[in-house]
C-alpha cells in the first residue's frame, strides 16, 4: 500500500487534513504498478492516531498509508 504526508492536526476522533506528498504507488504481486489515489492539494479525512508524526523544524507532518484514509473530500 502506497503512503502519503499530511498537514494538519486535531484532536478530535477523525481529522480532516491537506495532502502535502504523494509516493509513486504500491506494487502488486506481479509488480504492476498501481498509481495512488490521491494528489498533493487534496483534504482527506483520517482516523486520529493513524500514521507516523514527523517534525522537521516548526512543522509537524503526518505519513500515512492510503488504506487509512475514510474519505477524500471534494
Amino acid at each position: 500500500v502506497g503512503g502519503f504526508v499530511l498537514a494538519g492536526a486535531s484532536k478530535e476522533r477523525t481529522q480532516v487534513a491537506t495532502v502535502v506528498a504523494v509516493g509513486d504507488g504500491a506494487r502488486t504481486l506481479t509488480g504492476e504498478l498501481v498509481a495512488p489515489s490521491v494528489a498533493a492539494g487534496d483534504k482527506v479525512i483520517i482516523e486520529n492516531g493513524v500514521g507516523i508524526e514527523v517534525k522537521d523544524d516548526d512543522n509537524t507532518v503526518t505519513i500515512v498509508h492510503e488504506a487509512d484514509i475514510l474519505a477524500i473530500l471534494a
